[in-house]
C-alpha cells in the first residue's frame, strides 16, 4: 500500500480547522451572491460555473427571491437526492410558492394528474426516460392548463437532455414575466453523451471561481479536469489531496478503519462531517460486507447521517450536487476504463470534498490526473 498521509497536529485537531476555514468558505460564497444583484430583472439566464463555484446556493438564492416576489416557481434538478435535500431546505412559508423536484418525478406526477398512463419500462429504461416522458409530459400539459409556473430554476442542467428542454419551457406560464434560470457545468455531464444542450438564454454568465473547496481539493480537481480552476483570495489551503493505492477491498478496509478512528476519536471530526464515495452500489463495493467502521455505523441515509448518527456510503452519481467535509473515494479505478466511472465521474467526487480529500485506488495515481498527479505521490 501506497499513502501520502498528512501530517496533523493535535493542536488544532483537524476539526477546529475545519470549522475556521469553513468560517473562510462562507464569506468567499456571500461575494458570489453579488451576480444575483447584478442578473436583477434578467428573465433568461444561463449560468455556467466551474465545481465548488456556488451554482446550487445561487440556484437557492435565486428560488428565494422569486418566492419572495410571491412567483409560483419550479425548482427542478436531475438528482433525486439533491431534490429532496433541497426539498427539505425549503423554509415553511415558502412550500405553498415553491415545487422542488428532479425532472423524472415531474414527468411521473404530472402525467398521473392528468390522469395519463405512466408506466416505466422493467430493466433498461434510458430510452423510456429519455424521449418517451417528455413527450408524456408535453401530452399531460395541453391537458392540465393550470399546470403552470412564473419561474422555473434548473439546476445540474448539463445532465438535462435536448429533449427534456421543450416540455420544461412548456410549463412556464407565458407571457413577459416568466422567468428561466439554468445552472450548468459542462465537466459534471454524467448522463448526456451527446454533450451539454441547454435552451437558447444568450451568452451564459460565468462563474470561474471555486469558493466552496480548499485550494489543494481545486487544485487537485483542475488536475483532472485539465484546466485551471480559480480560486478567491483569501480561500483556505487546506490539507493536500491522499492518493493511498491499495491492492484489494481488504486494504481499503483497514486503511478506511484507521482513518476513521484517527478523524473522530483523536482530530474532533464527526460521523456526519464524512462521506464514503463510491463508482458502484454498495453491494458491489469494497463496504459491502460491512455495517461499521471502527465501531462507527456506516449508513445511506442522508438524514441518518445529517443527524450524527453514522458515516455516509453513497454512490458517486447519487451525491452529485451535495458536499460533506471529509470525503473518501474507494474503489476507484482508472477513468473511463468502465461505463460508470468517467473522468467526469472522478471530477464530480473530487469537488464533493469541501475540505479533506482522499482517493483510495487500485491504480496508480498517475493514471488519474492529466498532468500526472506529481503533487500528489510520494
Amino acid at each position: 500500500k501506497q499513502a501520502i498521509l498528512p501530517r496533523f497536529s493535535l493542536i488544532p485537531v483537524l476539526g477546529r480547522t475545519i470549522e475556521e476555514q469553513e468560517e473562510m468558505l462562507i464569506r468567499l460564497t456571500d461575494d458570489q451572491m453579488r451576480l444575483l444583484d447584478f442578473l436583477g430583472e434578467h428573465r433568461r439566464v444561463a449560468i455556467e460555473g466551474v465545481a465548488g463555484s456556488g451554482k446550487t446556493l445561487l440556484a437557492k438564492m435565486q428560488v428565494q427571491r422569486f418566492a419572495e416576489r410571491g412567483l409560483r416557481t419550479l425548482f427542478l434538478c436531475y438528482n433525486r437526492t439533491l431534490a429532496e435535500w433541497l426539498r427539505e431546505a425549503l423554509p415553511d412559508d415558502w412550500r405553498e410558492l415553491v415545487h422542488v423536484t428532479h425532472f423524472h418525478k415531474l414527468c411521473a406526477d404530472v402525467c398521473r394528474r392528468a390522469g395519463m398512463e405512466f408506466s416505466p419500462p422493467e430493466g433498461d429504461s434510458t430510452k423510456f426516460w429519455r424521449h418517451e416522458a417528455p413527450e408524456l409530459l408535453w401530452e399531460a400539459l395541453e391537458l392540465l392548463p393550470d399546470e403552470r409556473y412564473d419561474a422555473v430554476v434548473v439546476d445540474e442542467g448539463q445532465d438535462f437532455h435536448t429533449d427534456w428542454w421543450d416540455p420544461i419551457q412548456a410549463i412556464e406560464r407565458g407571457g413577459e414575466q416568466d422567468y428561466l434560470y439554468v445552472f450548468y457545468d459542462p465537466a459534471q455531464n454524467l448522463y448526456n453523451e451527446a454533450g451539454v444542450s441547454i435552451p437558447s438564454l444568450g451568452t451564459p454568465y460565468r462563474l470561474p471561481t471555486n469558493c466552496r473547496n480548499t485550494r489543494s481539493i481545486a487544485e487537485t480537481c483542475a488536475e483532472i479536469i485539465g484546466r485551471p480552476i480559480d480560486t478567491k483570495p483569501g480561500a483556505p489551503a487546506g490539507v493536500e489531496t491522499v492518493v493511498v493505492e491499495v491492492g484489494d477491498g481488504g486494504e481499503t478496509i483497514q486503511h478506511l478503519n484507521a482513518r476513521v478512528k484517527e478523524w473522530v476519536r483523536k482530530e474532533g471530526v464527526a460521523p456526519s462531517q464524512i462521506a464514503i464515495l463510491s463508482p458502484f452500489k454498495r453491494r458491489n463495493s469494497s463496504m459491502a460486507e460491512r455495517e461499521h467502521l471502527s465501531g462507527i455505523s456506516l449508513t445511506e441515509d442522508l438524514d441518518y447521517w445529517r443527524a450524527n448518527r453514522g458515516i455516509l456510503y453513497s454512490t458517486i452519481r447519487s451525491f452529485k450536487g451535495l458536499e460533506s467535509d471529509v470525503v473518501v473515494m474507494i474503489d476507484v479505478v482508472e477513468p473511463d476504463s468502465i461505463s460508470t466511472f468517467l473522468r467526469s465521474d472522478l471530477y464530480v467526487g473530487c469537488s464533493r470534498a469541501k475540505h479533506v480529500l482522499e482517493i483510495v485506488t487500485t491504480v496508480p495515481g498517475s493514471k488519474l490526473f492529466l498532468n500526472g498527479g506529481t503533487d500528489h505521490e510520494r
